[in-house]
């Protein structure tokens, strides 16, 4: 069985298994209002498989938000409180001139202001065109795997993996107004590749934040920090072990800080290279 959307629904649409899966046209739309209600909803016992190339949007619930493990492909636009939310695991796949965005407040965890969240099991994403959210980007809360060829941007943090080791692929831009650009909460890897850029743009936060376990970082593209950073805001910042490498141009010794040479720990904001090429753990 499968259904398909191609013409205005009011939602919240209920997902059945005869629905499954579910397609939305580029001509179909689907729209929640008032609080709670989501855009389009799955429940437990189904591996939910949606393809969205038109519109799906909640002002006051998610955008997407399945029980169960989901597939979720789109080249439309998808938004909420959260714009995507699988409990259960799964994978988002964003294609070129996708987006995917969260608007909800900051600073309640993954299920308010994630452009995609991913809990429950762990969670693929792969993204060709644009997620963002007022708190998150991505977060993963049972680890997993994010790649990013185009653009992620998120407050609290671009990128967030928690429950899990992480690993993130990066040749597009990931971005953070608040806090830690990519945070990786029980270890994991980090690749940069040319052309690549992830930026913290605060003065709190680290571009790339380890912790929980072993972590590594290769760099051939842009690890940033602001001109205005200050001693909290670092290039890496990693608990217990670090490990990275780069092509990208070095670090001078009069681009460290004199308090930390030679001590391994993180860079800090007197680092004024845009690029990463050493190992920093903090002890």
């Amino acid at each position: 069985m499968a259904r398909t959307i191609s013409t205005f629904t009011l939602g919240p649409v209920t997902l059945s298994t005869a629905d499954d899966p579910l397609t939305i046209t580029s001509t179909g739309t689907v729209m929640s209002t008032g609080s709670g209600f989501d855009g389009i909803d799955g429940g437990t016992g189904t591996t939910w498989t949606i393809s969205n190339a038109g519109v799906v949007s909640s002002s006051g619930g998610y955008g997407i938000s399945l029980a169960s493990a989901g597939i979720i492909s789109n080249s439309g636009s998808i938004s909420g409180v959260d714009g995507v939310v699988l409990h259960h695991g799964g994978s988002v796949t964003n294609a070129a001139g996708g987006s995917i965005s969260g608007s909800g407040a900051i600073g309640h965890g993954g299920g308010s202001g994630s452009g995609v969240y991913i809990t429950g099991a762990a969670g693929t994403l792969s993204n060709n065109g644009s997620i963002s959210g007022a708190a998150y980007g991505v977060g993963l809360g049972a680890g997993g795997m994010v790649t990013n060829t185009a653009s992620i941007k998120g407050a609290e943090d671009g990128v967030i993996v928690q429950g899990g080791i992480g690993t993130v692929s990066n040749s597009g831009t990931i971005t953070a107004t608040v806090d830690d650009c990519v945070a990786l909460f029980s270890g994991g890897s980090v690749t940069n590749a040319i052309g690549g850029l992830i930026s913290a743009t605060d003065t709190v936060g680290s571009s790339v934040f380890i912790t929980g376990g072993q972590g590594l970082v290769s760099n051939n593209g842009a690890i940033a920090t602001p001109p205005s950073a200050t001693n909290g805001t670092s290039l890496i910042d990693s608990y217990p072990t670090a490990m990275a490498s780069s092509s990208a141009p070095k670090l001078n010794a009069s681009e460290i800080d004199p308090s930390i040479a030679g001590r391994g720990e993180r860079s800090v904001g007197t680092c004024t290279s845009r690029f990463l090429n050493m190992a920093f753990v903090r002890r």
